[in-house]
């Protein structure tokens, strides 16, 4: 088979030149100009010459496209047999074609009309299916294989015997991940399957090296987060950004050792939308905004908001902070803190 060649543009003298079957093309044209009739022209062209109709093979992603195009070369042929008008320059080629193909099919009785399955339209996934039926023995798949329309369960089965790894390649990597999710592999699993479903948008940076796909993964969660930021930036009024950053300034005076508050101790201007200020937007999110979990934000019962504290929240700072005994705990902390603040106002 020769090299592609590259038509971006399907006018006539390179739909022609597409019909050579002793060249391979690559058509990349707009939606609407006559790249579907093209290809069933060639395989028209295709079928004049060979012995088998089942020797040529079309391939779509869909089975709906996979339809629409067998339907197409079915009707040009049985308009072909009725002798229906022809009305546009390009139908015409088609029709020629035609006419030639069932030449062709009466030569060699093949009877495509009346045995429209021994032309092979398929979708990806039924043709690599026909191919492993055809070889059940080297496949070892035991029976026949199906499409699978949900492949979650296959993705979370392949998640899971990748945890059970005991090769030290992989061994390093999954202690890691698991230190990270507390040892719980179900989250690991799931998050492994997830990554699966989706691996078109990451198996790519596996060809880098180490310091590629850092540079490019984090070049991608920068550009996430400016956009994320700027999107925030757009919906707060500018008159009320310097109330905003006047009143986060104060809480965090409040709040002297608390990380979350670090970055707005000193902020005196609105922050830009770079991923460089995002631990200033967290802190200007944190005086307005609950956790994830939907409580409050605060550090051990003491809000951003001066005089605001809490008791009684679950985890406020363990597992039994929602209990009795958690909660007179929990209030001697914050009694401590509210006379410490009093003692530093005096």
């Amino acid at each position: 088979m020769s090299s592609p060649v590259f038509l971006h543009e399907v006018d006539e003298p390179q739909s022609r030149a597409a019909l050579d079957p002793t060249q391979s093309f690559t058509v990349r044209a707009p939606a609407g100009s006559g790249k579907t009739e093209l290809l069933i022209q060639r395989f028209l062209r295709l079928l004049a010459v060979v012995k088998k109709p089942e020797a040529i093979v079309a391939i779509t992603f869909t089975r709906k496209a996979a339809g629409e195009m067998l339907d197409r070369i079915l009707l040009a042929l049985s308009d072909a047999r009725a002798g229906t008008p022809v009305d546009k320059p390009h139908l015409q080629i088609t029709r020629d074609l035609a006419r030639q193909v069932l030449q062709r099919d009466q030569e060699l009785g093949w009877d495509l009309l009346e045995h429209p399955g021994r032309l092979r339209v398929q979708t990806i996934d039924s043709l690599c299916m026909s191919i492993t039926g055809e070889m059940p023995w080297l496949a070892r798949l035991g029976g026949m294989p199906r499409i699978e329309e949900d492949a979650r369960r296959l993705y979370e089965e392949a998640a899971h015997q990748t945890l059970l790894e005991s090769d030290p390649e992989y061994q390093q990597a999954l202690t890691k991940l698991l230190r990270h999710l507390d040892n719980n592999s179900t989250h690991a699993r799931d998050l492994i399957a997830t990554m699966l479903a989706s691996r078109d948008q990451w198996l790519n940076l596996l060809v880098l090296d180490d310091d590629g796909a850092r540079g490019a993964l984090e070049k991608a969660l920068a550009d996430a987060t400016v956009r994320g930021l700027k999107a925030v930036d757009q919906c707060v009024a500018q008159e009320l950004r310097g109330a905003w950053v006047k009143v986060a300034r104060e809480a965090a005076s409040y709040m002297p050792g608390s990380p979350a508050y670090a970055a707005i101790q000193d902020l005196m201007t609105w922050p830009d939308p770079v991923a460089a200020d995002l631990e200033i937007w967290r802190g200007l999110a944190g005086i307005l905004l609950t956790g994830d979990d939907g409580w409050p934000e605060q550090d051990r019962g003491a809000s951003a908001t001066p005089g605001l504290y809490f008791v009684g929240l679950p985890f406020l700072h363990a597992f039994g902070s929602m209990l009795i005994g958690g909660v007179g705990r929990d209030a001697a902390r914050v009694a401590e803190q509210i006379a410490g603040r009093a003692v530093a106002v005096s």
